[in-house]
C-alpha cells in the first residue's frame, strides 16, 4: 500500500492531515480498537484498550486513575480531532465511540501499509529524533554531525527537560507531534534535570522501549561513576562534540531501531 493509495483511503485528508491524526499513540491505537471490534464500543473500554495495546499490559494491571486519564484525554483531545475529520463518531448520550465509513478504510489501507500496526510509524524510512540540548552552539554541532554522518532524519530540538517531557508524552504544545523513535539528551537542563527526563523514560510502559543517548562533556567512565540515572539505563553515551561516524555505530546497535543511515565508502 503506498502512500498514495493512504492518502486516498482518507477521502479528501491529505497526507499531512493523516499522519498528523496517526503522530499520537492513543488515536492510532483507537483507530486499530474500533477496527477490531467493528461496532460501538463504549468509551471506557476503549480507554482500556488503548493503554494496554500501548504498553502490553493487561487490563489487570492497570490502574483505574490511569484509565480515567486516558479517557479524559481521549473525550477532550483525541475523540473531538477524529471527529473533525470525519474518522470517527461520538455518541454522547451512550459514552460509545465507533468508525465511520472513513474510517474504515483508513483503518483497512493502514493494516494493509503496517501489519505491525506500529503507532508511530513516520511518514519515510526517516527516523525521528529528539534532540535535548540547551546550548545552542553544541545543537548546531550536533545538526553538523548529522549532515557531516549522511544521516537521514527527521530532527526536533528542545531546550529544557519539561519541554522535553512535553514532546515525549505528545501534550500542550507537541501534542500532534510523533513520538520520537530516539532521544538524544543533554544532563544539565533547565526546569527539569536531564537525569529525571531520563528516569521518566525508562520507567514509563509506553516509553521505556526508546532508545536514550546521553550526551555529555563528562567521559563514560565518570558518567557510570555518577550513577546519575536513578536506576533507569542509558542505551550509550556520547561525548560531545559528537562524531559522525561514532554515533552512526551507536544507532546501528540499535537492533529494534530503523534509521536510513547513507554513508560514502
Amino acid at each position: 500500500m503506498s502512500e498514495e493509495q493512504l492518502r486516498i483511503a482518507g477521502g479528501d485528508l491529505s497526507e499531512e492531515d493523516v499522519y498528523r491524526l496517526l503522530s499520537h499513540t492513543h488515536r492510532r491505537a483507537l483507530i486499530d480498537c474500533l477496527d477490531e471490534h467493528g461496532v460501538s464500543v463504549a468509551l471506557a473500554d476503549a480507554a482500556e484498550e488503548v493503554i494496554q495495546r500501548n504498553g502490553s499490559r493487561s487490563i489487570q494491571e492497570i490502574p483505574a486513575e490511569e484509565v480515567k486519564q486516558v479517557y479524559m484525554s481521549l473525550y477532550h483531545s483525541h475523540i473531538p480531532k477524529l471527529a473533525e475529520m470525519e474518522v470517527v463518531q461520538y455518541e454522547q448520550e451512550r459514552d460509545v465511540v465507533e468508525l465511520t465509513e472513513r474510517g474504515e478504510q483508513l483503518a483497512t489501507a493502514l493494516n494493509q501499509r503496517s501489519p505491525s500496526r506500529h503507532a508511530t510509524e513516520s511518514r519515510s524510512s526517516e527516523a525521528v529524533i529528539l534532540l535535548v540540548e540547551d546550548n545552542p552552539g553544541d545543537v548546531r554541532l550536533i545538526e553538523e554531525a548529522f549532515s557531516e554522518g549522511n544521516i537521514e532524519n527527521t530532527l526536533h530540538t528542545v531546550s529544557d527537560g519539561q519541554a522535553a517531557l512535553d514532546f515525549i508524552h505528545q501534550r500542550g504544545a507537541y501534542e500532534d507531534t510523533p513520538q520520537p523513535d530516539i532521544v538524544m539528551l543533554d544532563l544539565k537542563l533547565p526546569k527539569v534535570d536531564g537525569e529525571d527526563v531520563l528516569h521518566e523514560i525508562k520507567h514509563h510502559p509506553e516509553l521505556n522501549h526508546v532508545p536514550v543517548i546521553v550526551l555529555t562533556g563528562l567521559n563514560e567512565t565518570l558518567i557510570e561513576a555518577r550513577d546519575l540515572d536513578h536506576d533507569a539505563d542509558e542505551d550509550a553515551i556520547l561525548e560531545k562534540p559528537v562524531d559522525p561516524g561514532e554515533f552512526v555505530e551507536v544507532i546501528r546497535s540499535f537492533e529494534q531501531f530503523r534509521l536510513a543511515v547513507m554513508r560514502e565508502g
